[in-house]
């Protein structure tokens, strides 16, 4: 019988063989192979230097592995095996390791290297229709049902969109059906959830010379039928109705009043923005008083504020393609406020400059201060495409914090240039950056509570114009478009540090403010209670995502009681519509998500 190999001679995958190599042949003194090694990147110094990316080189915040004596050894035994490559191959590092017995301590940094500091890229494969034909794809909405609404990028004039759904619960095997299509191009439309758990896209038209601009309306029901149901937006009477602009490159924003409306605003050659009513299935057009924006970048970001108000972020697209570049003109960020007694009318009111188009923005929303805030990470010139910023909006005057560097890759001097990212808020309240560079480059993780980056997994491919990643009910986040429309899943570190959570049962909907009970056998370990709104993306703009924490207590050994989001009126906190309820245990580990409603007592 075999003798039982020791856990560190053990294969390991090829990213964290790159990683564990790099880092012991990077190291320059003992105390850097006698602590353990991190990933997670400071706030940008004065004067940025190179650093290698999986260590910070404070001492006194790590934790030592072994003693600077046998540390002293293992590089000497690197500069005697090859004073300038070190080693080439495990294998050579594991002989040495066996003749100074610190087998313990390479197992240590092993798994520092792996998923459950880096986490973990996974093809899916390209999303298809059932009968294998590809679809090149630009829009993708998380459906209530755990499938993913694609939309292609018809470029074919005068045709509709495929509109394939792919189930991201199944893993054993691809999963694709395809409704029937509607009898529009739906490409480079906007679209945004309504309150019960349908999508609304309007606009678009495909790329054929910009015109014609349409002015049409569809919905999507995902449980309708056995494979969604595509229908036009229509009045009580059943006429089909339209908006009063035509527009292409859309943003619509999902409000926090009951019955449930929607914002669609910008959109060539439209300037005037308009509400649709899904009460009534009509559209309305909304009068700024003191001058409509004109929004110079189409697809600009919008988000619903806890007040109502809708904050614009100077992100979007002014071109395609993927270059930064300056882009004069751009105005200022800034709010729309409803009028208190006419519900389509308000007007602006401005903020600063603060210019980033090609750039993507995201709302942050906290249970302690600060309780908004708003992230523009990339876009704009050379410069500031390094860069992010955030603005506090939970006081009364807020401005922009100063642009801070992104972190730095391995070897780099200065940040990698970020052109239409992909931030995606995660159920730990971190955010997860992909996208906007190069296929190759560095992931990073970002955690609002403490402002610090953590490197992850390198992207397998580029994703940047024309792509778009959103969060899925497991706790991944999928990634998809830009001249490839292979789906990747990105597993975040927390779901490499433990077991997960289980929610036994959980109401399928709840009112504002009402009082709700979720079993789960690790009711006493559970940190957090979140909702997490399902994302729309395209073209780099979602205007949907927000993490909601929730207020809750263990009022027994299997038992939570967790208190749902009420804003009174509008609900802007947490508009009225399908939410993932995850729970978050005392490892960072969420659960597997269950939608729930949020609505209104009837």
């Amino acid at each position: 019988m075999s003798e039982e190999k020791p856990k560190w001679q053990e294969p390991i995958d090829p990213k964290t063989h790159r990683r564990l190599l790099r880092f012991i042949n990077a190291a320059q003194t003992p105390e850097a192979l006698a602590f353990l090694p991190k990933n997670e990147i400071p706030l940008e110094e004065p004067d940025p230097v190179a650093r290698h990316p999986v260590f910070r080189h404070e001492m006194e915040e790590r934790e030592a592995i072994t003693d600077m004596a046998h540390a002293r050894r293992l590089l000497n035994e690197r500069d005697d095996f090859s004073p300038t490559l070190g080693f080439g191959h495990i294998d050579e590092l594991r002989e040495v390791i066996g003749r100074l017995d610190l087998g313990q301590w390479l197992d240590r940094v092993i798994a520092c290297m792996g998923p459950s500091r880096f986490g973990k890229w996974t093809d899916i494969g390209p999303v298809q229709t059932p009968d294998g034909t590809p679809v090149e794809v630009v829009h993708a909405a998380m459906l209530r049902n755990g499938w993913v609404l694609f939309i292609e990028a018809a470029c074919r004039p005068n045709s509709p969109s495929l509109t394939p759904l792919w189930n991201s619960l199944n893993r054993a095997t691809v999963e694709f059906k395809s409704p029937t299509p509607p009898t529009d191009n739906l490409y480079c439309s906007g679209h945004s959830f309504l309150s019960d758990g349908r999508l609304l896209v309007v606009g678009g038209g495909g790329d054929f010379g910009h015109t014609p601009h349409p002015n049409f309306g569809w919905i999507f029901d995902p449980v309708a039928g056995p494979d969604g149901t595509w229908s036009f937006t229509k009045d009580a009477a059943n006429n089909r109705t339209r908006m009063a602009f035509d527009r292409w490159y859309p943003t619509l924003v999902t409000l926090g009043d009951v019955p449930g409306r929607v914002l669609i605003a910008s959109g060539r050659p439209a300037t005037q923005m308009e509400i649709y009513d899904e009460t009534s299935g009509t559209f309305s057009s909304v009068t700024a008083v003191g001058g409509e924006r004109q929004f110079s970048a189409l697809y600009p970001g919008l988000h619903l504020l806890p007040g109502g108000e809708i904050f614009f972020a100077p992100v979007g697209f002014r071109s395609g393609g993927s270059a930064p570049g300056d882009f004069p003109g751009g105005e200022p960020s800034g709010y729309f406020e409803f009028d208190n007694t006419n519900p389509t009318q308000g007007s602006w009111h401005d903020i600063g400059p603060n210019d980033r188009t090609k750039g993507m923005s995201l709302l942050l929303l906290s249970p302690t201060f600060p309780y908004v805030q708003v992230m523009t990470i990339g876009g704009g010139n050379l410069a500031r495409s390094r860069t992010y910023q955030i603005i506090n909006l939970s006081n009364l005057s807020p401005v922009w914090q100063p642009e801070t560097n992104l972190p730095l890759k391995t070897g780099q001097v200065e940040p990698t240039s970020r052109v239409n990212p992909n931030p995606v808020a995660l159920p730990d309240g971190t955010v997860f950056l992909s996208g906007g560079a190069p296929a190759g480059e560095a992931c990073w993780l970002y955690n609002p509570a403490t402002n610090v980056w953590a490197e992850m997994d390198e992207a397998p491919r580029e994703r940047k114009y024309h792509s778009h990643a959103l969060l899925l009910p497991t706790g991944e986040v999928m990634s998809c478009g830009w001249q490839n429309s292979t789906i990747e899943v990105f597993a975040p570190p927390y779901l490499f540090k433990g077991a997960r959570p289980v929610i036994t049962t959980a109401p399928d909907h709840v009112h504002f403010g009402e009082h709700f009970t979720i079993e789960t056998p690790q009711a006493e370990q559970i940190i957090k209670v979140v909702l997490a709104r399902p994302m729309a993306p395209t073209h780099n703009t979602d205007t949907e995502q927000r993490i909601i924490q929730l207020l809750y207590h263990c009022c027994g050994e299997n038992v939570l009681q967790a208190i749902a989001p009420d804003g009174w009126l509008p609900h802007a906190t947490a508009p009225a519509g399908y939410y993932m309820l995850f729970l978050i245990g005392a490892q960072g580990v969420p659960s597997m998500a269950k939608f729930i409603k949020l609505e209104a007592e009837d």
